[in-house]
């Protein structure tokens, strides 16, 4: 995130508060979310402080959240365990 765009976000969040309105209240709206979701394997790195093998088969998701002037304002990767996910999308 720019943090010149968001300077006491770091301080908000500790009180539990949600990302998205925080950066509404600094007048940045998000309005897209895009996500790209792929499998990747365990290095080193990761594989350490989850416990587990390096190789072992894991889930990739890059997310991106793009303001209303289309400026990207989160960025955020994330790796999870392939076997012990379930991913759904949409509503009710």
């Amino acid at each position: 995130m720019p943090a010149a765009l968001f300077p006491r976000l770091e301080t908000q969040l500790r009180f539990g508060q949600h990302l998205y309105p925080v950066l509404a209240d600094y007048g940045c709206l998000v309005t897209r979310v895009d996500e790209t979701i792929g499998l990747d394997a365990a290095d080193a790195l990761v594989a350490a402080p989850l416990g587990i093998e390096t190789g072992r088969p894991l889930l990739y998701v890059e997310r991106r959240a793009i303001a209303l002037d289309d400026m990207a304002v989160e960025w955020r990767t994330a790796k999870y365990l392939a076997d012990a996910v379930r991913y759904a999308s949409g509503g009710g």
